[in-house]
């Protein structure tokens, strides 16, 4: 029989060891969320797998947090300079989800603080300051705290200022410092005669004179849009300024950043190099180009990156439909096409290779050969002259005459080459050969 007041003290006491573990010591959240909630059943927080898929601790629907004490407003050059203390009205404490302190600015006093007019914010609970450029008329300030939460503030009673305006000491030599400028303060304003050291011109005309010899930089001086350096010479039949300029270059499918350089025009052309970085799928590319009404020429290259030959390729034209000339430098080749090619020297060629043999005839009207031997014949299609170098050929009535020359066996390295004569004088042959690739 059981024993009932053994087994009561027996659960008695497994009971006060359950009540005294830590809760969910051996718990873990996979793949879900644990969700914390107040006494009103309302959620607070979501811990674990959140709904975007990442993982954290998520605060949400906090409580409103405390208004901030009013701003202090300061006027600064050409801007306000808002300070807050750090301190919530009524003395509240910071609340534990407090993220920053918004700086709202406004044309009226009882202006809403929204997103358009948020200016800056505050991100210690400290306090801190924020220097606020504005054109010089009256503003107005407020301030609102803002949770992890999302949860805003009301604002507070706004702060009136006005940006100050520059004053004698202020421009006094030396007086002006970069800590007294604010951002955007200097707007289409004229420096002469200063220095700008380490500064950014944005969207503006620099240049170094407004006529003679000059350089202009510019939005546009490239062209519509394009920014570059304007070059003028100073030249009396100059048309048009030298040009520096950068760019992107369509070529098939991708763009090539390219880079030009153009001399000024003067009398009715230029000239011009463009340079272009190599591209996805594309290699880099240079032309050197002259242009007139009267001729055209240039010189171009590229790698082979596109193709996988490289070129560099010459051209030349007389006038505008005169006659032109153009030499291809291919990877593994030569191309050459001009109406008239003129060669001042000896040429040379792998594909070329010549010299003379004599041949004594074993017999009178006999066919003899000699071997040519050591040829290094460029080229996978090959031909072969051969031809007499005396005077007797063909049959004669003294019985000396040379019947017939030719050759055999034509190879890279070599050739056989026969003589017939109505003796056994010897004969001198002179033999030529050249190579081609089909």
């Amino acid at each position: 029989m059981t024993d009932i007041g053994a087994t009561l003290a027996r659960i008695e006491r497994r009971l006060a060891a359950v009540e005294r573990s830590a809760r969910l010591s051996s718990a873990s959240l996979d793949d879900t969320a644990l969700e914390v909630r107040d006494s009103d059943g309302s959620l607070r927080a979501i811990v674990g797998q959140q709904g975007d898929g990442t993982t954290a601790v998520n605060i949400v629907n906090g409580p409103v947090p405390p208004v901030p004490t009013p701003p202090t407003v300061d006027s600064a050059l050409a801007a306000l300079t808002v300070t807050w203390d750090g301190t919530f009205d009524g003395s509240a404490n910071v609340p534990l989800d407090w993220m920053r302190c918004e700086v709202h600015v406004g044309a009226t006093a009882d202006f809403t603080p929204a997103q358009g007019t948020l200016r800056d914010t505050i991100e210690t609970p400290q306090g801190g300051t924020a220097t606020i450029p504005l054109p010089y008329t009256e503003w107005f300030v407020k301030l609102r705290s803002r949770t992890s939460s999302g949860a805003v503030s009301a604002a507070t009673t706004a702060v009136a200022g006005t940006p100050r305006k520059a004053a004698t000491v202020d421009l006094a030599a030396g007086s002006i410092t970069a800590d007294l400028i604010a951002v955007d303060a200097l707007n289409g304003k004229t420096i002469t005669g200063g220095t700008i050291t380490g500064g950014t011109v944005t969207g503006s005309v620099v240049q170094t004179g407004t006529s003679g010899t000059r350089l202009t930089m510019g939005p546009n001086a490239g062209g519509t849009g394009i920014p570059g350096v304007a070059l003028y010479s100073g030249a009396a039949a100059e048309t048009a300024p030298g040009l520096l300029w950068s760019t992107v270059e369509a070529v098939g499918t991708a763009t090539q950043p390219m880079t030009v350089v153009q001399a000024p025009y003067v009398d009715s052309g230029s000239a011009r190099l463009d340079l272009a970085s190599p591209a996805v799928g594309q290699g880099g590319q240079f032309k050197i180009t002259t242009s007139t009404s009267r001729d055209y020429a240039y010189i171009s290259g590229s790698d082979g990156a596109a193709t996988g030959t490289s070129l560099l390729e010459m051209y030349a034209q007389n006038g505008t439909s005169g006659g032109s000339s153009v030499l291809q430098i291919k990877g593994d080749e030569i191309y050459m096409r001009a109406p008239v090619i003129t060669a001042n020297g000896i040429m040379a060629a792998k594909n070329f290779a010549s010299g003379s043999v004599a041949i004594t005839p074993s017999a009178a009207n006999t066919p003899t050969s000699v071997s040519v031997t050591g040829l290094a014949v460029a080229g996978n299609t090959l031909r072969a002259f051969v031809s007499i170098a005396n005077p007797a050929p063909g049959y004669t009535a003294t019985n000396n005459g040379v019947t017939g020359v030719g050759f055999t066996n034509l190879t890279s390295a070599g050739l056989t080459i026969w003589a017939t004569r109505q003796n056994t004088t010897a004969v001198s042959i002179h033999w030529f050969v050249y190579g081609y690739n089909t």
